[in-house]
């Protein structure tokens, strides 16, 4: 039986005179959000890098687009002009964080402004992921915690792939 709380019932009396305590079993409850399989993708923390079509995106779980105060980004395959996959994307990061989340040694997540341009940081932890600096966009360089794309892994190696800018 599932557990839901009736925050309204606290106190009431039940028909047979007692009182309720505001927890009510319920038979056949659904199972509350964080035991879904969806919401264990929320969980994890780490963006996902899609290439679908000419577009890459980024999709973010829900609590990464609250902490960066952003929603799922795009952007054309033709605008990113290097790619490098690097051990530690945090490490990467330049400039100060302005708008977004941050959490030492945890989580990095929003904007990251610096005087040569723009970065979208969500990286967690000191994991490895992507580096892609991109012309012409909004950001001038994407740095994702990631686990490999194929189609990312082409593009380093076939003549896209680059050391990342850390001036800043």
């Amino acid at each position: 039986m599932g557990r839901v709380e009736r925050p309204g019932s606290v106190g009431a009396r039940a028909s047979d005179g007692t009182r309720t305590t505001g927890r009510v079993e319920v038979p056949n409850a659904r199972p509350t959000a964080s035991a879904s399989p969806q919401c264990e993708r929320e969980d994890e923390g780490v963006a996902e890098l899609v290439i679908h079509g000419d577009r890459l995106r980024v999709v973010l779980s829900r609590w990464e687009k609250i902490g960066a105060l952003s929603g799922d980004l795009s952007f054309p395959v033709g605008a990113i002009s290097s790619v490098q996959r690097v051990g530690d994307v945090r490490s990467q990061r330049r400039g100060i964080r302005l708008p977004g989340t941050d959490v030492p040694g945890r989580l990095a997540l929003g904007r990251w402004r610096s005087r040569v341009g723009i970065d979208f940081v969500a990286a967690t932890r000191h994991e490895a992921g992507y580096v892609i600096v991109l012309d012409g966009e909004r950001f001038d360089r994407l740095l994702v915690s990631s686990v490999h794309v194929t189609e990312l892994d082409a593009l380093a190696e076939g003549g896209r792939a680059g050391s990342p800018d850390r001036s800043g």
